[in-house]
C-alpha cells in the first residue's frame, strides 16, 4: 500500500539529501528540475502524503516519518500520478473535473492546470478542488453533479 507515495519521497530524500525539507525545494526538485509533477499535483501529493503520515508538516517544513529501508527505485524512475492518486484512498474530484474539463475539448490539461495555479495564486484560500470547478464553470461548463456531490 501507498508504494508510490513512498518512492516519491525516497526520491526527494536521495536528491535533496535530507529528511527535511520545505514546499519551495519540493517543487523545485518534482515540477522545475525534473518536471515529474506540475506544481498543482505536488501540492496534492503533499496533502496526501500527510494524510498517509508519511510526511510531516511543521513550521512550512515537511518532515520524513516513514521507514524508506524496503524502498528501492528503478534508474528510470518517474512517478505515476495516477497512481498516486489511488493510493489516496479516496475518488479525486479534482481529477475527474479536469479529466471532465479537457474531454469537452475546451482547454488542454496543461491550460487547466495553469489556470488553476493562476487562480489559486490570486485566491489562496481557494481549493485545487474549486478553482477546478471554476476553470469549467468559466468555459461554459455544466458543473452541478459535482457541486451535487460536495454539497
Amino acid at each position: 500500500m501507498a508504494e508510490e507515495i513512498k518512492k516519491l519521497i525516497y526520491y526527494l530524500k536521495r536528491t535533496l539529501g535530507k529528511w527535511e525539507f520545505t514546499e519551495s525545494e519540493i517543487l523545485n526538485v518534482l515540477s522545475m528540475r525534473t518536471r515529474f509533477l506540475t506544481p498543482v499535483e505536488v501540492k496534492e501529493f503533499l496533502n496526501i502524503a500527510v494524510q498517509h503520515k508519511y510526511l510531516k508538516l511543521e513550521n512550512d517544513t515537511y518532515s520524513i516519518t516513514t521507514s524508506l529501508v524496503d524502498v528501492s527505485l528503478p534508474v528510470d524512475y518517474r512517478p505515476d500520478f495516477k497512481t498516486l492518486v489511488e493510493e489516496k484512498g479516496e475518488r479525486d474530484l479534482f481529477v475527474e473535473i479536469l479529466e471532465y474539463i479537457v474531454q469537452s475539448g475546451k482547454m488542454t490539461k496543461k491550460e487547466v492546470l495553469v489556470e488553476v495555479s493562476r487562480i489559486r495564486e490570486m485566491n489562496p484560500i481557494i481549493s485545487s478542488y474549486v478553482a477546478c470547478l471554476l476553470v469549467a464553470k468559466l468555459n461554459g461548463l455544466d458543473v452541478q453533479k459535482f457541486t451535487d456531490e460536495l454539497a
